[in-house]
């Protein structure tokens, strides 16, 4: 196979992909959010774990849907949507953008990836949001954990450029 050849065979499978993106009512939704915000999105790879990988703003950004808030504990009565994350394409990501499909509209977190507990990185994981928010003394929320509410809609993260503090030592 010759370097013309395998240049058609991957613009091809960029088209496909973009087809894809562009049929499906949860990535139309992410496009026109985020294209709305003046934003550029476009489709790096759709995962057959459920994850999808797309660029946004010309950050590498780890794509998860819930469709269906579920019930993992018969004890507290609250829904849940639930997400299972691969850590090795975690690791791989700069942000984790959960999608929420409800009521006919769509819900969007924004997470960096660094903020995420050592864990995810290690095993596969679930990560889950309660339908409804926590309760008026947070609970359901482990002390110390990151609040993924706090999150919504949080695409300023997307185009902040992060920078390493720098300690200033006296002359």
């Amino acid at each position: 196979m010759g370097p013309a050849q395998k240049v058609s065979i991957r613009k091809e499978r960029l088209l496909k992909r973009q087809q894809l993106f562009s049929s499906n009512s949860v990535a139309s939704a992410l496009k026109s959010t985020v294209e709305s915000l003046g934003l550029e999105i476009r489709v790096i790879s759709l995962r057959r774990d459920g994850g999808q990988i797309f660029s946004i703003a010309g950050r590498h950004c780890l794509v998860h849907v819930c469709n269906k808030a579920r019930q993992f504990s018969s004890k507290c009565g609250k829904l849940y949507w639930g997400f299972q994350i691969n850590p090795s394409v975690l690791k791989t990501s700069e942000f984790l953008v959960l999608v929420v499909a409800e009521n006919g509209g769509f819900r969007f977190f924004v997470l960096p990836v660094h903020k995420l507990p050592a864990k995810f990185f290690a095993v596969s994981r679930h990560l889950y949001i309660p339908q409804g928010g926590y309760n008026t003394k947070g609970q359901g929320r482990k002390r110390g954990s990151l609040d993924i509410l706090e999150h919504e809609n949080a695409w300023q993260l997307l185009t902040t450029v992060s920078t390493p503090s720098v300690s200033a030592s006296p002359a």
